[in-house]
């Protein structure tokens, strides 16, 4: 099994979204320098009005009969938090930076013996707090543990 292969899978796919997400913030002001989009693994508090967090990693045994590949289900999430003056619409961005995410993720092999990742679909998540937002995007990928 590949269990012990979530934590480089993890590494290697913040290390490829934080590059993919290299100045995709707010500025925040007109005419500003966009700030890069913090990656985490981890609920984080701070002062980032667009965050993607990786998360829900669970891990499918392969079958011998066709293969040893395990299946590596994960989702990412991003969020959208308003602090302060409001200075982008939430149902605009979302979207925007999911589609940045889906498009450095999706058919990016993310390891040696790793298939490509594979989207399965995207929904809009509910938040119990009004000045937050949030999507999630779900995929998968299989690493041979042979």
């Amino acid at each position: 099994m590949t269990v012990s292969l979530i934590a480089p899978l993890v590494d290697a796919m913040k290390a490829h979204l934080a590059t993919a997400l290299e100045g995709a913030g707010i500025p925040e002001e007109e005419g500003g320098d966009a700030p890069d989009i913090p990656v985490a693994t981890k609920v984080t508090a701070g002062a980032d009005r667009l965050q993607v967090r990786l998360e829900g990693f669970r891990t499918l045994p392969g079958n011998t009969k066709y293969g040893r590949a395990d299946r590596h289900d994960f989702l990412v999430r991003v969020t959208y938090q308003e602090l302060g003056e409001v200075i982008a619409d939430p149902s605009d961005e979302l979207p925007r930076v999911e589609g940045l995410v889906v498009a450095a993720l999706k058919g990016w092999a993310p390891m040696e013996a790793a298939s490509e990742i594979k989207f399965r679909g995207s929904f809009e998540a509910e938040e119990p707090d009004p000045e937050h937002a949030s999507r999630v995007s779900r995929f998968f990928v299989n690493i041979n543990g042979e």
